[in-house]
């Protein structure tokens, strides 16, 4: 048991507590993100060649799948990876002719967030690590390197753990579309 103080509150924590919360975490967010996936493609299924209704079925289904787990207190990253991953399964469901267009969709807001991410991120940096007369040292062209190169080791972990199970040989190849091997 250790006591957490800081000047907003002060809760003691044993590691029993924290491992309890961790597991209802996951194991919520997947359930619930699973429960709005099944959910949402099955209103998709009932709705036959109406681009903007499937359209905006996903977009509440991810939307909705983090405020119901945030509502639970569970992982709500998790639950949208989840009902992303459940929809993507079955996205078969979609309407032939409205299929492209849901998936150009998505793919335009995930560049369109992906750069104010990146955006508001160097705004907060330069703001943190920025001295008075706003100059750029020795030490900030360091500083971008050694994250420059953290960014491309971590990248390059998490494509290597999740290298297996996104090769068509995985499940018999009903999730995958090509191969993936360790060159790539």
């Amino acid at each position: 048991d250790f006591t957490l103080n800081d000047n907003n509150f002060c809760q003691t924590f044993n590691p029993g507590s924290g491992i309890g919360t961790f597991v209802y975490l996951v194991i919520m967010g997947v359930f619930l993100g699973f429960l709005v996936g099944y959910v949402a493609t099955i209103s998709i299924r009932n709705t036959i060649n109406d681009g903007v209704s499937e359209l905006v079925t996903t977009l509440i289904a991810a939307y909705g799948s983090f405020c119901i787990c945030e509502a639970a207190h569970a992982s709500g990253v998790l639950g949208v990876v989840t009902t992303g991953l459940y929809m993507s399964s079955k996205r078969t469901t979609l309407s032939h002719d409205i299929e492209e267009f849901v998936e150009e969709f998505w793919e335009m807001i995930g560049w369109i967030l992906n750069t104010l991410i990146f955006v508001i991120s160097g705004k907060i940096v330069g703001y943190i690590f920025g001295d008075a007369l706003n100059e750029v040292t020795l030490y900030d062209l360091l500083l971008t390197l050694y994250i420059y190169v953290v960014c491309h080791i971590a990248r390059g972990v998490a494509i290597l753990v999740a290298q297996p199970f996104i090769n068509k040989q995985c499940c018999g190849g009903r999730y995958a579309y090509y191969d993936f091997n360790w060159r790539h």
